[in-house]
Formats: structure tokens, sequence, C-alpha cells
């Protein structure tokens, strides 16, 4: 089976998108035989961002002499192009049986190609949002028709698969939900390194972007009442970390809490073991609520962590209250801070949730989430 995955985003940024790509070209190429087509970074800066993320390039990569440049939206449509263009010649000369993407920039350039010039092997689509929905790049109409070039849909949430089926009309028969994963194997050998010894950490980790509530895990601080408890904030760059940096010193909490900007993942999940609670504060807007599915989650429940997340429909398919985890009112920092006391103050219903997130994590990693692609691809080319 070879499967070409094609994903053009700005590798530089090591964002959470990165992250999923890459460890899901390392999870099918144990499968599978995968080349990944992105646009371009030298050989050594993508040997060095593999290592960031603990990749083993088990895949091949063709790095397109094109960059994503945002600049502008013409400079956008046109660097989008110049890749699609490419990636369609690249296509043509590898023989592939399956084409993988979460790029709905490829389904929207095939819509503009004859039928004649379009691909003959089957289109797998990972959506990871409704575009209409989330950006004002991307009409409904747009959307709605580019979708008609997919041949099988894997979106990430039962609310990307409803919204599929009820705003897009998606026959339920040619979607499967497959949310994100974590590499379950490796983290349980990674041994605990602590940031704050003899205290109770609760922790955040990843990006510090507006949706993502780090202001509410931050905000709820001041109402935490447990002692000797420290707040790790681990993962913000540029604006966003500058933007917590700041709260965090006008509610002149410097004292409690321990900010990171990015860490690769070697640096990360030592400091993720040794935590006692992992939080998700997620914002309710459309993402956050329905269309997300955070690897942070995952890493927690890898690392045997408690959670405390907001009580939004994207966790609730994953998490089960008093099982995996307790939910509090989204944007409420005092009732985040309640959820926050009642676990740090019970020892054994921490220890209890973490185990059982250790083994629900195991229906979660990047490997059985591979194999469930290759299942669907093997189907779709018989």
């Amino acid at each position: 089976m070879k499967i070409a995955y094609i994903y053009l985003s700005q590798l530089e940024t090591r964002d959470a998108n990165i992250n999923q790509m890459l460890s899901m070209c390392e999870a099918l190429g144990k499968h599978s035989e995968v080349t990944l087509f992105t646009g371009w970074m030298s050989k050594s800066a993508f040997a060095s961002l593999c290592q960031f993320f603990s990749i083993k390039q088990n895949f091949a990569t063709q790095r397109l002499p094109v960059k994503l440049l945002t600049g502008s939206m013409l400079i956008e449509k046109v660097t989008r192009l110049l890749y699609c263009i490419q990636v369609l010649m690249a296509l043509k000369a590898g023989n592939f049986d399956v084409i993988y993407t979460r790029d709905i920039t490829l389904l929207v350039f095939l819509k503009m190609l004859p039928t004649w010039a379009r691909p003959t092997v089957p289109v797998i689509y990972e959506p990871h949002t409704l575009y209409h929905k989330t950006s004002e790049k991307v009409s409904f109409e747009l959307e709605h028709a580019s979708l008609k070039l997919a041949d099988y849909f894997i979106p990430i949430s039962h609310g990307i698969a409803r919204d599929l089926e009820g705003l897009l009309g998606v026959d339920p028969g040619r979607i499967t939900v497959l949310p994100d994963g974590v590499r379950v194997d490796v983290i349980a050998n990674v041994q605990a390194q602590s940031l704050a010894r003899d205290q109770l950490q609760v922790l955040y980790s990843g990006s510090f972007i507006d949706w993502k509530g780090v202001e509410i895990f931050i905000e709820a601080i001041p109402f935490v009442h447990t002692p000797n408890v420290v707040f790790l904030a681990l993962g913000g760059v540029g604006k966003d970390f500058e933007r917590i940096e700041q709260l965090v010193a006008s509610l002149d909490l410097q004292d409690r809490v321990i900010l990171r900007s990015r860490m690769s993942q070697d640096e990360l999940m030592p400091i993720a073991k040794s935590a006692h609670i992992g939080v998700l504060p997620n914002n309710r807007t459309a993402i956050g609520a329905h269309y997300t599915s955070p690897l942070k989650l995952f890493e927690y429940m890898a690392n045997g962590l408690p959670i405390v997340a907001s009580d939004l429909e994207s966790m609730r398919e994953i998490l089960a209250e008093n099982e995996h985890a307790l939910f509090f009112e989204p944007s409420n920092p005092s009732h985040l801070a309640a959820q926050l006391d009642r676990l740090l103050q019970d020892e054994e219903l921490r220890h209890s949730m973490g185990q059982r997130n250790l083994q629900a994590v195991e229906a979660y990693s990047w490997d059985s989430r591979a194999q469930r692609i290759v299942e669907i691809a093997k189907r779709l080319t018989q």
C-alpha cells in the first residue's frame, strides 16, 4: 500500500499540527509505504524538526520548492496553487494507491481541474475543522463543492462528523471518526523530571492562542485554596507568551506560576510525568467546543494524570465525568479553581482517575489509528 500524505503548512512554526502530521506519517510508515508531500525545508532542518517531536523518519519526503506565505490573501493563494501544481506532477510519477490529506486546499485545487486531469486513486480527507464555520477564507459554497472530490472522510471529532453530514450532506457511510492520538509506548518509558519538587503541580501544556483558554487557567489561580501548589504553563511563543506573562505579573502570581516557551517532546514529557493534574481550559468556540481533538489531552492520559477540563462536547467525546476528568463551566475561573481544589485535596481520587486514564489511552495510540486508516485505504482500493 503506497500512501501519498499531502499537507502544506509552515513547518518552521513547530505547532501542534506539525506534530500531528509527522506522528501520523511515522505511524502509517509502520504499516504502509508513505511519502509526505510538504513545503520546502532543507534536509538538515527537517531532520531537526523530526528530532524536536521525537519522530523516527520511517517515511519518504518530498519537500517541494515552495513555502506557505500568508502575508496577504493573494500571496497565500499563489503559494498554495504552486504547491498543488507540483504535488499533482509528483503524484503522476509516484504510482500511489491512495491520497491522504488534511489540506482542503488540495480538494479546492482538484475541483478546478477537468475530470481527466484529476488523480484516479481514492482521496481520503481528514478534516480538522469546517472552514466555512471557522475561517473567512472559505465560503460554504466552496467547501461544499470541494468536499465532493473526497472519497472518504476521517474527521478527528464527532462534532466535525455531525456537521459534515448535517450541514454539508456527506454520506455517513463515508465517514469514520478517528480522534488524535499519542505515543503510548514511548511515554510509558519516560522518567519523571520535576520543575518543583515537594509541591503539587498543576499542568497546562500547549499553545497559548486565545481559544485554548490559558487566561482562564491563570485567572483561576487566586481562587485555589490548597496550599503548596505550583502551576505550570508550558508551550507559548511570541506575542501569545508575552500576553500570558503580563497577565501573571498583573495578578502578582510570579511565585506560583512557572512559565516556559515551547519545548521539545523530550523536554516536555518528563515534566508532564511529574505533574499531578492536567488542565484543558478550552473556551466555547466552534473549534474548542466541537472540532478539536487536543494532543495534550492524550499526553495527559498517557502520563497517568487526572484531568480538569472545560465542559464541552469535544472533551466529553473522550473523557467521562468523575472517571477520567472533572469538568468546569467554560470561561469560569472560580469553578475551575473549585474543581482543582477538589482533586488537589483528594489523593485517592487523583490516583484512581490517573490509573483509569492510563488504561483508556491505550485505545488512542497513533499506531492503532494508523492501522484503522490503512484498513480503510485497502477497502477503497479493492
